[in-house]
C-alpha cells in the first residue's frame, strides 16, 4: 500500500474468518466507541446490502456468527477538481466527468478487539476485493472518511494519504499488490 506489502496486515492475535455479511450475523453488543457506526450496524447494514446499494463483510472467529468487526462498501466517483495535483493533468487530459472510486462507507472493530490485528486483516480482505473487481471495472481509487484523528492515524498506518484537509482519504487501486 503505497509500497507497502498487505502480508503485513494478515497478522492477528486470533484467528478469524471474514465473509459476506448476512441476517445470520449476531450484532447484539457491538460497541466499537462510535455511536453512529454502532447504530448503522444495528439498523442500516441489511436494507443497503438487501437492496444492492452496498456490500458489507463482517470479521468472526470461525464457526462463530458473533460480529467482531465489519466493513461495508459500495462504488464512489470522486470529483475531478479533488484529485491531489499530481493527477489533475491525467484527469482533465481524459475529459472524465468523474472518477470512478470503491466507497468504504463503514468500518469499525468492537471495542475489546481493537489493538489486535482484526482492523489490518479486515482492510487487506477490503482492497483485496476491491482489486479484484477493479479487473472488470475501472476503479481508480480507495476513498474513505476517517471517523476522527485516532481512525486517520490507523489508515495512515496503513498506506492511506489524505485527500482533502479534513478526514477523507484514499489509496490508489494501482498500488494494492
Amino acid at each position: 500500500m503505497n509500497g507497502q506489502s498487505l502480508t503485513h496486515l494478515n497478522r492477528t492475535l486470533i484467528p478469524i474468518s471474514i465473509e459476506p455479511f448476512g441476517r445470520k450475523h449476531d450484532r447484539t453488543g457491538f460497541v466499537c466507541g462510535n455511536t453512529y457506526i454502532d447504530a448503522q450496524l444495528q439498523r442500516s447494514i441489511i436494507p443497503l446490502v438487501e437492496l444492492n446499494l452496498s456490500r458489507a463483510f463482517v470479521a468472526a472467529e470461525p464457526n462463530s456468527v458473533k460480529v467482531l468487526g465489519f466493513y461495508a462498501m459500495h462504488s464512489h466517483t470522486i470529483e475531478p477538481w479533488k484529485v491531489p495535483p499530481q493527477w489533475e493533468s491525467i484527469i482533465s487530459d481524459n475529459n472524465l466527468g468523474g472518477i470512478p472510486a470503491a466507497y468504504i462507507s463503514l468500518f469499525a472493530t468492537t471495542e475489546r478487539c481493537q489493538g489486535r490485528g482484526i482492523g489490518r486483516l479486515m482492510m487487506a480482505d477490503a482492497l483485496r476485493r476491491i482489486k479484484a473487481a477493479s479487473e472488470a471495472l475501472g476503479t481508480f481509487a480507495v476513498v474513505l472518511d476517517a471517523a476522527d484523528q485516532k481512525a486517520f492515524d490507523f489508515y495512515s498506518s496503513i498506506g492511506f494519504l489524505s485527500m482533502e484537509q479534513n478526514l477523507r482519504m484514499f489509496y490508489l487501486v494501482a498500488e494494492i499488490p
